[in-house]
Protein backbone atom coordinates (compact mmCIF):
# COMPACT_ATOMS: atom_id res chain seq x y z
CA UNK A 1 0.00 0.00 0.00
CA UNK A 2 1.45 3.41 -0.92
CA UNK A 3 2.24 5.88 1.79
CA UNK A 4 -0.48 8.47 2.28
CA UNK A 5 0.21 12.17 2.03
CA UNK A 6 -1.19 12.65 5.52
CA UNK A 7 1.28 10.14 6.94
CA UNK A 8 4.21 11.90 5.27
CA UNK A 9 2.86 15.23 6.50
CA UNK A 10 2.56 13.95 10.07
CA UNK A 11 6.11 12.62 10.01
CA UNK A 12 7.47 15.88 8.63
CA UNK A 13 5.64 17.72 11.41
CA UNK A 14 7.26 15.39 13.96
CA UNK A 15 10.66 16.12 12.43
CA UNK A 16 10.04 19.85 12.71
CA UNK A 17 8.99 19.51 16.35
CA UNK A 18 12.14 17.56 17.16
CA UNK A 19 14.27 20.15 15.38
CA UNK A 20 12.84 22.83 17.67
CA UNK A 21 13.30 20.75 20.82
CA UNK A 22 16.76 19.35 20.05
CA UNK A 23 18.68 22.31 18.69
CA UNK A 24 21.44 21.59 21.22
CA UNK A 25 22.17 18.37 19.33
CA UNK A 26 23.28 20.20 16.18
CA UNK A 27 26.94 19.97 17.31
CA UNK A 28 27.66 23.44 15.97
CA UNK A 29 25.95 23.04 12.60
CA UNK A 30 24.76 26.48 11.50
CA UNK A 31 21.34 27.14 9.93
CA UNK A 32 23.14 28.21 6.74
CA UNK A 33 24.92 24.87 6.33
CA UNK A 34 21.74 23.04 7.18
CA UNK A 35 19.87 24.96 4.48
CA UNK A 36 22.69 24.36 2.01
CA UNK A 37 22.67 20.63 2.65
CA UNK A 38 18.90 20.47 2.25
CA UNK A 39 19.09 22.43 -1.00
CA UNK A 40 21.64 19.95 -2.34
CA UNK A 41 19.36 17.04 -1.45
CA UNK A 42 16.32 18.40 -3.28
CA UNK A 43 14.73 16.64 -6.25
CA UNK A 44 15.57 19.59 -8.50
CA UNK A 45 19.29 19.41 -7.66
CA UNK A 46 19.35 15.62 -7.99
CA UNK A 47 17.60 15.60 -11.36
CA UNK A 48 20.29 17.84 -12.85
CA UNK A 49 23.04 15.56 -11.57
CA UNK A 50 21.26 12.52 -13.02
CA UNK A 51 20.69 14.17 -16.39
CA UNK A 52 24.39 14.96 -16.68
CA UNK A 53 25.42 11.43 -15.69
CA UNK A 54 23.07 9.71 -18.11
CA UNK A 55 24.16 11.97 -20.98
CA UNK A 56 27.89 11.39 -20.45
CA UNK A 57 28.42 8.19 -18.47
CA UNK A 58 29.03 5.89 -21.47
CA UNK A 59 32.68 7.03 -21.65
CA UNK A 60 33.32 5.65 -18.15
CA UNK A 61 32.04 2.11 -18.72
CA UNK A 62 35.49 0.49 -19.02
CA UNK A 63 37.44 3.20 -17.23
CA UNK A 64 40.20 2.32 -14.76
CA UNK A 65 39.56 4.80 -11.97
CA UNK A 66 42.87 3.97 -10.28
CA UNK A 67 45.01 4.70 -13.34
CA UNK A 68 45.76 7.83 -15.33
CA UNK A 69 42.58 9.66 -16.26
CA UNK A 70 41.89 10.76 -19.83
CA UNK A 71 41.57 14.35 -20.98
CA UNK A 72 37.94 13.63 -21.87
CA UNK A 73 37.22 12.72 -18.24
CA UNK A 74 38.92 15.90 -17.06
CA UNK A 75 36.84 17.96 -19.49
CA UNK A 76 33.61 16.31 -18.33
CA UNK A 77 34.55 16.93 -14.71
CA UNK A 78 35.12 20.61 -15.46
CA UNK A 79 31.67 20.82 -17.09
CA UNK A 80 30.20 19.05 -14.07
CA UNK A 81 31.83 21.51 -11.67
CA UNK A 82 30.53 24.44 -13.72
CA UNK A 83 27.01 23.01 -13.44
CA UNK A 84 27.32 22.61 -9.65
CA UNK A 85 28.82 26.11 -9.35
CA UNK A 86 25.78 27.51 -11.13
CA UNK A 87 23.42 25.69 -8.77
CA UNK A 88 25.41 26.85 -5.73
CA UNK A 89 25.29 30.42 -7.02
CA UNK A 90 21.50 30.09 -7.19
CA UNK A 91 21.42 28.96 -3.55
CA UNK A 92 23.65 31.82 -2.40
CA UNK A 93 21.55 34.42 -4.21
CA UNK A 94 18.47 33.11 -2.41
CA UNK A 95 20.31 33.34 0.91
CA UNK A 96 21.70 36.81 0.21
CA UNK A 97 25.33 35.72 0.57
CA UNK A 98 28.33 35.17 -1.70
CA UNK A 99 29.76 31.81 -2.69
CA UNK A 100 32.97 32.79 -0.90
CA UNK A 101 31.06 33.29 2.37
CA UNK A 102 29.44 29.88 2.00
CA UNK A 103 32.76 28.14 1.39
CA UNK A 104 34.35 29.93 4.33
CA UNK A 105 31.71 28.52 6.66
CA UNK A 106 32.05 25.07 5.09
CA UNK A 107 35.84 25.16 5.57
CA UNK A 108 35.51 26.16 9.23
CA UNK A 109 32.98 23.47 10.01
CA UNK A 110 34.73 20.73 8.07
CA UNK A 111 37.47 20.72 10.72
CA UNK A 112 34.96 19.38 13.25
CA UNK A 113 35.86 15.77 14.17
CA UNK A 114 32.19 14.97 14.73
CA UNK A 115 31.33 16.03 11.20
CA UNK A 116 34.29 14.63 9.29
CA UNK A 117 32.16 11.81 7.87
CA UNK A 118 29.04 13.82 7.07
CA UNK A 119 29.73 17.24 5.58
CA UNK A 120 32.22 15.87 3.02
CA UNK A 121 29.42 13.61 1.79
CA UNK A 122 27.37 16.72 1.01
CA UNK A 123 30.08 18.72 -0.74
CA UNK A 124 32.01 15.68 -2.02
CA UNK A 125 30.12 15.73 -5.31
CA UNK A 126 32.65 18.31 -6.46
CA UNK A 127 35.64 16.00 -6.01
CA UNK A 128 36.88 14.13 -9.06
CA UNK A 129 37.02 10.76 -7.30
CA UNK A 130 33.34 10.97 -6.33
CA UNK A 131 32.40 12.25 -9.77
CA UNK A 132 34.21 9.41 -11.53
CA UNK A 133 32.67 6.74 -9.27
CA UNK A 134 29.18 8.06 -9.92
CA UNK A 135 29.78 8.21 -13.67
CA UNK A 136 31.08 4.64 -13.75
CA UNK A 137 28.15 3.47 -11.62
CA UNK A 138 25.74 5.06 -14.10
CA UNK A 139 27.61 3.50 -17.03
CA UNK A 140 27.53 -0.01 -15.54
CA UNK A 141 24.03 0.17 -14.06
CA UNK A 142 22.41 -2.05 -16.69
CA UNK A 143 25.14 -4.67 -16.40
CA UNK A 144 24.76 -4.80 -12.63
CA UNK A 145 21.00 -5.23 -12.99
CA UNK A 146 21.38 -8.00 -15.59
CA UNK A 147 23.97 -9.91 -13.57
CA UNK A 148 21.99 -9.76 -10.32
CA UNK A 149 18.86 -10.89 -12.14
CA UNK A 150 20.69 -13.79 -13.80
CA UNK A 151 22.20 -15.01 -10.53
CA UNK A 152 18.80 -14.78 -8.84
CA UNK A 153 17.21 -16.96 -11.52
CA UNK A 154 20.00 -19.56 -11.47
CA UNK A 155 20.32 -19.88 -7.69
CA UNK A 156 18.82 -23.05 -6.23
CA UNK A 157 19.81 -22.45 -2.59
CA UNK A 158 20.14 -19.46 -0.25
CA UNK A 159 21.05 -16.45 -2.38
CA UNK A 160 20.17 -12.79 -1.81
CA UNK A 161 20.91 -11.72 -5.39
CA UNK A 162 18.24 -9.66 -7.08
CA UNK A 163 16.92 -6.26 -8.12
CA UNK A 164 14.86 -4.74 -5.34
CA UNK A 165 12.75 -1.71 -4.56
CA UNK A 166 12.46 -0.19 -1.11
CA UNK A 167 9.32 -0.95 0.90
CA UNK A 168 8.66 2.49 2.37
CA UNK A 169 5.93 1.15 4.65
CA UNK A 170 8.63 -0.71 6.58
CA UNK A 171 10.61 2.46 7.27
CA UNK A 172 10.37 3.58 10.93
CA UNK A 173 11.38 7.22 10.75
CA UNK A 174 11.53 7.69 14.53
CA UNK A 175 13.55 4.52 15.04
CA UNK A 176 16.09 5.54 12.42
CA UNK A 177 16.29 9.02 13.88
CA UNK A 178 17.21 7.48 17.24
CA UNK A 179 19.79 5.28 15.51
CA UNK A 180 21.45 8.17 13.67
CA UNK A 181 21.37 10.34 16.78
CA UNK A 182 23.32 7.65 18.65
CA UNK A 183 26.11 8.02 16.07
CA UNK A 184 26.28 11.75 16.98
CA UNK A 185 24.95 12.87 13.60
CA UNK A 186 23.67 16.49 13.84
CA UNK A 187 19.94 16.95 13.50
CA UNK A 188 19.96 18.69 10.12
CA UNK A 189 21.95 15.83 8.62
CA UNK A 190 19.72 13.26 10.25
CA UNK A 191 16.83 15.05 8.61
CA UNK A 192 18.61 14.86 5.25
CA UNK A 193 19.43 11.19 5.61
CA UNK A 194 15.88 10.38 6.71
CA UNK A 195 14.52 12.18 3.67
CA UNK A 196 17.07 10.50 1.44
CA UNK A 197 16.03 7.09 2.76
CA UNK A 198 12.60 7.68 1.25
CA UNK A 199 14.24 8.06 -2.17
CA UNK A 200 16.18 4.78 -2.12
CA UNK A 201 16.00 3.23 -5.56
CA UNK A 202 17.85 0.87 -7.90
CA UNK A 203 18.73 -1.58 -5.12
CA UNK A 204 21.00 -4.31 -6.49
CA UNK A 205 22.41 -7.24 -4.55
CA UNK A 206 24.93 -9.69 -6.02
CA UNK A 207 25.48 -12.59 -3.65
CA UNK A 208 27.98 -15.35 -4.45
CA UNK A 209 28.09 -17.95 -1.66
CA UNK A 210 30.82 -19.99 -3.40
CA UNK A 211 33.19 -17.02 -3.64
CA UNK A 212 32.00 -15.70 -0.27
CA UNK A 213 31.07 -12.14 -1.17
CA UNK A 214 28.04 -9.87 -1.23
CA UNK A 215 27.82 -6.71 -3.34
CA UNK A 216 25.19 -4.18 -2.21
CA UNK A 217 24.31 -1.12 -4.30
CA UNK A 218 21.57 1.51 -4.03
CA UNK A 219 20.95 5.09 -5.02
CA UNK A 220 19.49 8.07 -3.13
CA UNK A 221 18.92 11.69 -4.07
CA UNK A 222 22.05 13.86 -4.31
CA UNK A 223 24.34 11.47 -2.40
CA UNK A 224 24.20 9.29 -5.49
CA UNK A 225 25.03 5.63 -5.86
CA UNK A 226 26.51 3.87 -2.86
CA UNK A 227 27.99 0.42 -3.13
CA UNK A 228 29.81 -1.90 -0.78
CA UNK A 229 31.38 -5.32 -1.21
CA UNK A 230 31.53 -7.55 1.86
CA UNK A 231 33.81 -10.59 2.08
CA UNK A 232 31.91 -13.34 3.90
CA UNK A 233 34.69 -15.63 5.10
CA UNK A 234 34.41 -14.73 8.79
CA UNK A 235 37.86 -13.13 8.88
CA UNK A 236 38.32 -9.66 10.42
CA UNK A 237 39.71 -6.97 8.12
CA UNK A 238 41.14 -3.61 9.10
CA UNK A 239 39.44 -0.50 7.72
CA UNK A 240 41.68 2.44 6.84
CA UNK A 241 40.89 6.09 6.22
CA UNK A 242 39.41 6.87 9.64
CA UNK A 243 41.01 8.58 12.64
CA UNK A 244 40.01 5.60 14.76
CA UNK A 245 41.06 2.15 13.49
CA UNK A 246 38.26 -0.37 13.23
CA UNK A 247 37.60 -3.86 11.92
CA UNK A 248 34.89 -5.29 9.67
CA UNK A 249 33.96 -8.99 9.70
CA UNK A 250 31.52 -10.57 7.24
CA UNK A 251 29.95 -14.01 7.67
CA UNK A 252 27.22 -16.06 5.99
CA UNK A 253 24.72 -18.35 7.74
CA UNK A 254 22.88 -20.34 5.03
CA UNK A 255 20.81 -22.25 7.58
CA UNK A 256 19.30 -18.92 8.68
CA UNK A 257 19.34 -17.45 5.16
CA UNK A 258 21.38 -14.60 6.60
CA UNK A 259 24.51 -12.58 5.91
CA UNK A 260 26.01 -10.68 8.84
CA UNK A 261 28.60 -7.88 8.80
CA UNK A 262 30.06 -6.56 12.07
CA UNK A 263 31.90 -3.23 12.36
CA UNK A 264 33.86 -3.15 15.60
CA UNK A 265 34.77 -0.87 17.28
CA UNK A 266 32.69 1.65 15.35
CA UNK A 267 34.46 5.07 15.20
CA UNK A 268 31.25 7.05 15.87
CA UNK A 269 30.38 5.19 19.09
CA UNK A 270 31.76 5.03 22.61
CA UNK A 271 34.21 2.51 24.05
CA UNK A 272 33.27 -1.02 22.97
CA UNK A 273 30.56 0.20 20.57
CA UNK A 274 29.84 -1.74 17.39
CA UNK A 275 27.32 -2.03 14.55
CA UNK A 276 26.00 -5.18 12.88
CA UNK A 277 24.37 -5.23 9.45
CA UNK A 278 22.24 -8.28 8.66
CA UNK A 279 20.79 -9.19 5.26
CA UNK A 280 18.12 -11.89 5.52
CA UNK A 281 16.12 -13.58 2.76
CA UNK A 282 12.36 -13.77 3.24
CA UNK A 283 9.11 -14.04 1.27
CA UNK A 284 6.13 -11.70 1.58
CA UNK A 285 2.41 -12.49 1.50
CA UNK A 286 2.40 -12.17 -2.29
CA UNK A 287 5.20 -14.76 -2.60
CA UNK A 288 7.72 -12.14 -3.64
CA UNK A 289 11.34 -12.41 -2.62
CA UNK A 290 12.28 -9.99 0.16
CA UNK A 291 15.63 -8.89 1.59
CA UNK A 292 15.41 -7.59 5.16
CA UNK A 293 18.27 -5.19 5.96
CA UNK A 294 18.72 -4.94 9.72
CA UNK A 295 21.13 -2.59 11.45
CA UNK A 296 21.89 -3.07 15.12
CA UNK A 297 23.82 -0.44 17.06
CA UNK A 298 25.33 -1.38 20.43
CA UNK A 299 27.07 1.30 22.51
CA UNK A 300 27.67 0.04 26.10
CA UNK A 301 29.34 3.27 27.18
CA UNK A 302 26.17 5.23 26.41
CA UNK A 303 23.72 2.44 27.26
CA UNK A 304 22.43 2.09 23.68
CA UNK A 305 21.13 -1.04 21.94
CA UNK A 306 19.06 -0.03 18.90
CA UNK A 307 17.76 -2.23 16.09
CA UNK A 308 16.16 -0.92 12.89
CA UNK A 309 15.18 -2.62 9.66
CA UNK A 310 14.36 -1.81 6.06
CA UNK A 311 12.71 -4.19 3.61
CA UNK A 312 13.54 -4.50 -0.07
CA UNK A 313 11.12 -6.34 -2.35
CA UNK A 314 11.62 -7.89 -5.80
CA UNK A 315 8.96 -8.35 -8.42
CA UNK A 316 9.87 -12.03 -8.72
CA UNK A 317 8.42 -14.94 -6.80
CA UNK A 318 10.22 -17.00 -4.21
CA UNK A 319 10.92 -19.90 -6.56
CA UNK A 320 13.83 -20.07 -8.99
CA UNK A 321 13.18 -18.42 -12.32
CA UNK A 322 9.84 -16.83 -11.47
CA UNK A 323 9.36 -13.27 -12.72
Amino acid sequence: MPRSESKDSDEDENLALELNSNSEQNYGLSPLLGSFAEFCQSDAFDSQLLSFQHANAHSFKNADLEGEQSLEFTRLHEEYIEMIDTMMQTFCERQGITVEELFKEIAEFQDSETMQSFLPAVIGNCEYSHFARQMKAAATEDEAFDFAEQVEQEADEFNLSGIYRADNDSFDINGWNEYLSATKMPWMFRKLFLKAARTIKDVVIEHNPEQEFLFFRFRVNFFGTSDQTYILDGKPRNVTGSKKPWVITGSAYPERKEVSVRMDPHPSLGEGGFIIHKFTEDVDEEDRKVCVWEQQLVDPENDKDIVNTMRFVTDSGSEKGRK
